[in-house]
């Protein structure tokens, strides 16, 4: 699929505060003038995800960035002498282990895998099911090998917070999982040790050392007893736009509003203080905000009557209950 030829991208901002800025339209060839367009540049794309507050309600948080996605909560890789590595080649600094059948998930990057009779190695990289790269020599590992996972796996490095409980894709009915306070989720793992299909999660900020960007851990209780795909909404966090990856997020609609913000960074730059671009700025800035609450309108919030009266329901719902009388309407 291509993009709307009325989007704006990369080049179109670039351009725009390069012109501004007296430096003629388009990508500067002087590439002092191009690194100072791109940081203003990005600085716009920010202040464009993360808008100021306008009027007495909150910052809007737009729907472009919370989208949904799954992982593998994946139970404890115990020794299993029918599944070992079948090869492991070493190139300083790593070593790549192949696995005799599916073992691996990608949450197991920066976790400990043990390779019995080797040591403890950390996986730097995931391939495939059975391929991931674990940093050191590891050349040695023609045996078994275990990893545990104890319910708590690394999030994706653009993860920045979940948007609403987790649930599964297996079509079991199972209820979905509740994001709940990260004591209350400890308390629980320490009081009843059990593994069975999680029920709960807490999400938390993993320590760092400041030389890579702080990552956040999802924590489940109970401990998985097998591997459960979950589904989830989050909060994502974006890299930079580039000539090669040009668009930022929200599509064509939102390509005024993007200008706009870079055209304010650029102004602020030159002159030291807001003017009339941070104005324009503002006003399309009120009708992307406009755009994305009429994209996320909803026809139904579901059936808000007594709990349990139709309960016979097996999808969890109270059951279906048709009837105009009760039908309730917000904002039209």
């Amino acid at each position: 699929m291509t993009d709307s030829t009325l989007s704006l991208g990369y080049t179109d901002f670039i351009g725009a505060i390069a012109e501004y800025l007296g430096y003629g339209f388009g990508t500067p060839g002087d590439a002092t003038e191009l690194a100072e367009c791109d940081r203003i540049m990005q600085a716009g794309i920010r202040q464009a995800y993360y808008p100021v507050q306008i009027g007495p309600e909150l910052a809007h948080e737009w729907s472009f960035l919370t989208p949904t996605t799954s992982l593998v909560a994946y139970k404890d890789v115990a020794v299993d002498a029918t599944v070992t590595v079948s090869s492991a080649v070493y190139s300083d600094p790593s070593t790549t282990i192949t696995a005799s059948s599916a073992s691996f998930h990608p949450l197991m990057v920066g976790e400990t895998l043990t390779l019995t009779g080797v040591g403890d190695f950390t996986i730097s990289s995931y391939t495939s099911a059975t391929i991931v790269v674990v940093t050191g020599d590891a050349s040695s590992a023609s045996g078994t090998f275990s990893l545990a996972s104890n319910g708590i796996y690394t999030l994706p490095d653009d993860f920045g917070g979940m948007d609403g409980c987790m649930t599964f894709t297996d079509q079991s009915g199972y209820a979905p999982v509740t994001i709940i306070g990260e004591p209350k989720i400890r308390e629980l793992r320490d009081r009843f040790s059990t593994t069975s299909r999680p029920e709960h999660a807490a999400v938390r900020w993993k320590s760092s050392t400041l030389v890579s960007g702080q990552k956040h851990q999802l924590v489940l209780y109970p401990e998985p007893d097998a591997d459960y795909t979950l589904n989830y909404r989050y909060h994502a966090l974006k890299n930079k736009i580039t000539s090669a990856a040009p668009y930022p997020l929200g599509g064509m609609a939102h390509g005024q509003m993007y200008l706009a913000s870079c055209l304010a960074e650029a102004e602020k730059h030159r002159e030291d203080s807001r003017g009339a671009y941070w104005d324009d700025f503002l006003n399309k800035l009120r009708a992307s905000i406009s755009i994305d609450q009429n994209h996320q309108r909803q026809d139904s919030f579901g059936y808000m009557g007594p709990e349990g009266r139709f309960s016979n329901d097996p999808r969890g719902f109270g059951g279906i209950y048709h009837n105009n009388d009760i039908t309730v309407n917000y904002t039209g």
